[in-house]
């Protein structure tokens, strides 16, 4: 192999290692069920996850994002999966407890979810500023990070007809709850996705200048 290429290969390897290690990311916020609710601000929630095919396992990070002094407890997160998921299960809740997770699980307005990870049962949950690592097992064919989060939920309001997910928060200021959905709807492109294109077409551009 001609020296030159040797720094394509090597960013290339960067990349692809960069890829790997990253996560999709989905974020929730704005579109509440609740117009007499404090604004947008008050309600931010974000979720990074990322599936290893090698084990089944399905990782998620999640954040309970709210402002002081309304302190929301994050209690649910409801999303769909692909066909290819055939079930799914809870590995570790990390330091929560009572934690469940249930299919076909309604978020209020914003219609039925394929799983709804319930984090704990009696408003137990993430308390605001915090955040928890849960993972899943997961059972199906053909499975890569693209099966989760994915369609949109059945049987909700046509105002929330755009939200791949839902999360719920509970014990606001007056012992009440809110649902929110994804921030527009979708899904958070991936830096590296972006990165690996970028780098292969400027490959391409230089094994046509070589030729």
């Amino acid at each position: 192999m001609k020296t030159r290429y040797l720094p394509i290969l090597t960013l290339a390897l960067i990349a692809i290692a960069t890829l790997s290690a990253n996560a999709e990311v989905i974020l929730f916020s704005g579109q509440l069920s609740d117009n007499d609710q404090p604004n947008a601000g008050v309600f931010d929630a974000e979720v990074i996850w990322g599936f290893d095919a090698g084990s089944n396992v399905l990782t998620m990070q999640i954040f309970n994002q709210t402002s002081w002094p309304n302190d929301y407890t994050l209690s649910e997160l409801y999303f769909n999966v692909s066909s290819d998921v055939t079930s799914m299960s809870i590995l570790s809740d990390g330091p929560l407890s009572n934690t469940s997770l249930t299919p076909n699980s309604t978020a209020g307005p914003f219609g039925t979810y394929d799983y709804e990870f319930d984090m704990g049962w009696g408003n137990w949950g993430l308390t605001n500023g915090n955040d928890v690592t849960v993972t899943f097992l997961v059972t199906g064919s053909n499975l890569d990070t693209l099966d989760f989060f994915t369609g949109l939920p059945t049987g909700g309001c046509h105002d929330f007809s755009c939200n791949t997910a839902a999360v719920k928060w509970t014990q606001g200021p007056c012992d009440d709850s809110v649902y929110a959905g994804s921030l527009n709807g979708c899904v958070v492109p991936e830096p590296a996705t972006v990165g690996l294109l970028g780098l292969g077409l400027a490959a391409m551009g230089l094994r046509k200048r070589t030729k």
